[in-house]
């Protein structure tokens, strides 16, 4: 099989892979391994992808990954970003300082607005480049994240608070909700433009929107409906076996998995800090699993030996979803020992579809 077919198998309901797939979130860690700094390779999508392609020819992993920084989108609103020549970009200041501001905002255009364009880029030439043998996973900000980039972490969760316990006005309520559903319009027509490219896993990252950072009930009242939307959405829009999406959330979810599966997604990837085996009790192979190596005890700062268990357990725990592929519970660091991610892989295709 080639690894785009090994994949597909992988996240197709009875596929037969002819052994575990392999996805480490490669994002940003092929920037180091091609010798690219990181201020270039968020700026040039020709770059991401050359760097991509060059870590697989090394590394044989399955899936290519555009993912690096996460404010790409947030850009497009007029966000202020700082970039340096080493670093991922970091946000200067907040956007806004009040709701009602929040009104005048309009969807921006995926093809030119923000830093988007990079991205569709990275897309367009890894397809020409590698034509139809490996999985291109591409990119997306999921919707709550995206607001509270705009309008600063620290402001935006106080606010919902304020508005869950009743303390805002109605009408800071009303503007969270119309925000909401704008940016999940635009992740919406960002992550389809992917698609349209040929990006064959649609990924929304939106880790803000973890129990890590809010409640079960925050999730349910502000996170879950416009997931759904969404997925449900890209359902209509992707070729049917040829295309999948994908959430990730950093933390533990567990109290939320079941309501992550109900929004329609087909593969979940699970961070480091989830057990497997109980993710699997509950997914009964109702959608796809990838992970949940951790980056940093076991790929950063585990020896090859301690990686090599790890994976052996993870596949054991995941290959009981029915659907898995191993991969890492968030990014890779970068300077990750490099025989570490070789370890994850040859685990994952040593063991038998």
């Amino acid at each position: 099989m080639t690894p785009k077919q090994r994949v597909l198998e992988s996240l197709t309901i009875g596929g037969k892979p002819d052994c575990t797939a392999a996805g480490p979130f490669t994002g940003y860690y092929a920037a180091g391994h091609a010798g690219i700094p990181l201020g270039k390779y968020v700026r040039n999508g020709r770059l991401i992808a050359e760097a991509q392609l060059r870590l697989q020819e090394d590394l044989c992993h399955d899936i290519l990954i555009t993912a690096a920084d996460t404010y790409y989108i947030a850009e497009a609103f007029g966000l202020d970003i700082e970039m340096y020549p080493g670093a991922l970009p970091t946000a200067r200041r907040a956007l806004f300082s009040d709701l009602a501001e929040t009104r005048r905002l309009k969807v921006p255009d995926p093809g030119s607005a923000g830093r988007m364009p990079v991205y569709l880029e990275a897309v367009r030439h890894l397809k020409e480049m590698a034509g139809d043998d490996l999985a291109i996973r591409g990119t997306g900000t999921g919707p709550f994240s995206l607001a509270a980039y705009l309008f600063g972490i620290d402001n935006f969760m106080l606010k919902l608070m304020d508005i869950e316990s009743g303390e805002a006005p109605e009408s800071d309520a009303k503007d969270m909700r119309n925000l909401l559903e704008l940016m999940t319009e635009t992740t919406l027509r960002f992550v389809t433009a992917q698609a349209e490219l040929g990006a064959d896993i649609l990924y929304v990252g939106d880790s803000l929107a973890s129990l890590n950072m809010i409640s079960p009930q925050m999730y349910r009242n502000w996170v879950h409906p416009y997931h759904q939307r969404i997925f449900t959405a890209l359902k209509e829009r992707m070729q049917p076996g040829r295309q999948f999406s994908m959430i990730h959330m950093c933390g533990n979810n567990m109290d939320i998995l079941a309501d992550m599966i109900s929004t329609g997604v087909d593969l979940i990837e699970i961070d480091a800090a989830m057990n497997l085996t109980a993710v699997s009790g509950i997914s009964h192979n109702r959608v796809a699993l990838i992970g949940n190596i951790d980056p940093v005890k076991v790929l950063n700062n585990g020896s090859v030996t301690d990686v090599g268990k790890a994976c052996n357990e993870a596949v054991r725990q995941g290959v009981g979803n029915g659907r898995f592929i191993l991969g890492s519970g968030c990014f890779v660091c970068p300077g990750t020992p490099f025989e570490n991610l070789q370890a994850l892989v040859s685990s994952a295709h040593n063991w038998g579809g």
